[in-house]
This record gives structure tokens, sequence and C-alpha cells, in this order.
């Protein structure tokens, strides 16, 4: 079994990620999801991205749509065996627009090695927090077995 990472390692993993995606260094990015790792982004009808270079294209075409983009985590919950829950806040403004939006939701991370396996959005922490803990238990049962 792959070696997990600490709960301190995840929560630094979570917060760079964020903080290369708020800064828009996609290359940090990039280098924080391991060579195959999925982002399932349907929540948002963005489809599934799956492998490094797709995560960043995403990424990509999502923060150069707009003039001034933010995003942060509000709450990183970590539940053990690499699995994080993090209450996400996303504020900007589109290219060509006075308005400004604010957007809200979760994302539920895998870890693994020191980078992401895979993530996933929800659109309320409590769904995210029940399909982390689901996993997080999963994870626990296999561990002891």
């Amino acid at each position: 079994m792959a070696e997990q990472p600490s709960n301190r390692d995840v929560v630094e993993l979570v917060r760079g990620f964020f903080a290369a995606a708020s800064g828009g260094d996609l290359d940090a990015l990039a280098d924080c999801c391991q060579v195959d790792a999925v982002w399932d982004a349907t929540c948002w009808g963005l489809g599934v991205a799956g492998g490094r270079e797709k995560i960043r294209r995403l990424v990509e075409d999502w923060t150069g749509s707009f003039a001034e983009y933010e995003v942060k985590p509000t709450e990183i919950d970590e539940l053990g065996d690499g699995i994080a829950v993090v209450t996400v806040e996303r504020s900007g403004r589109p290219s060509g627009s006075r308005s400004e939006i604010r957007l809200s939701d979760a994302v539920l991370f895998i870890c693994s090695e020191g980078r992401v396996v895979r993530m996933t959005n929800f659109a309320g922490v409590g769904e995210a927090r029940a399909a982390g803990e689901g996993l997080a238990r999963a994870a626990g049962a296999a561990d002891a077995a």
C-alpha cells in the first residue's frame, strides 16, 4: 500500500494547490497532482479531467475567463488516510464585466505520496463530508484487515 501523507502534509498540499490556482501558477498547481490525477467537476457542468495536464487546462480555461480571480480554502478538514474536505470561496470579475461573482462549494481531496490523486467538487460541504467520511471509514477498515 502506498505511504499516506501526514495530516500536516495533506493540509499543506491543499493550501499549496489553492495558492497556485489563485496566483495563476499553473506549473505549481500541476505539480501538486499525480500524473494520472482526476478532477471531477461535474457539479459545475465541467465534466471530469483525467491527468495532470487536463487538470491544468481546466484551471487555465476557467481562470482565463476572468479579469480578476481568487480562490481560497476557508476550512480544511483532514479526515485521515490522505482524505480532506475543503470548503472553498471563489470570487472574480469575468473579463469584460464590471460585476463580481462569488461561489462557495466544497472539494473532496484524496492524496497519496504527497500529491493529489483525486478531487471532486460538491455544491455543499455536507455532501462532500459524507463522501469523505465514507472513504475514510472504508480506508480504515481496509487498513485494519
